[in-house]
């Protein structure tokens, strides 16, 4: 096997399509169980249901992470290189201190009941991600990065536009997948 610097970690094609129903998944569960919340004066407090809602979104981001590494363990056996490469590792690094940054910045604005911010913080958190996960080969996925800097600026304007940004999100990863499949 080679170790030749081949970045393995991709999220094109198949990989984005799944990334992208994982996302709208998650905001139709997280939907859901905001809904179904009832708030009378004598139920239990709803923090349950907080911790409900961030386990869906950790269970999202474990989803997302054995795509990408299932896929990449498949693309790696493809090109006969190492899985775990120089350029790889890196890559892994920046997006475990990725994961680990958008979990506790969700977990601490659930904690402080900051609610409403959760949204836009991820959608700013994910596209400062995507811009320093970016490939140079990749130049078109910094519109997904653009799309998240808006989707959060208007998340942030209007907070119950969370469920459309984040279900607009999942479709830009699906387009991004389907026109990158048919590429290749």
């Amino acid at each position: 096997m080679n170790n030749n610097g081949s970045v393995t970690f991709v999220a094109k094609g198949f990989a984005s399509i799944l990334i992208g129903i994982y996302f709208l998944l998650g905001a139709y569960f997280i939907k859901s169980t905001i809904n179904n919340l009832v708030t009378t004066p004598h139920s239990p407090t709803v923090f349950s249901d907080i911790y409900l809602i961030v386990l869906i979104l950790f269970t999202v981001l474990l989803c997302c992470s054995l795509t990408l590494f299932i896929f990449a363990k498949k693309l790696a056996k493809e090109r006969q290189v190492l899985l775990y490469n120089i350029s790889s590792k890196k890559t892994v690094t920046i997006y475990t201190i990725g994961i680990i940054l958008l979990f506790l910045s969700s977990l601490m604005l659930f904690q402080y009941q900051y609610f409403e911010y959760v949204t836009p913080v991820f959608l700013l958190l994910y596209a400062l991600w995507l811009l320093v996960m970016k490939n140079k080969l990749r130049k078109d996925f910094k519109m997904i990065s653009i799309l998240c800097f808006f989707l959060a600026i208007i998340c942030f304007l209007i907070p119950s536009y969370w469920y459309s940004s984040l279900s607009l999100l999942g479709i830009a990863h699906i387009t991004y997948g389907v026109i990158t499949h048919s590429k290749s």
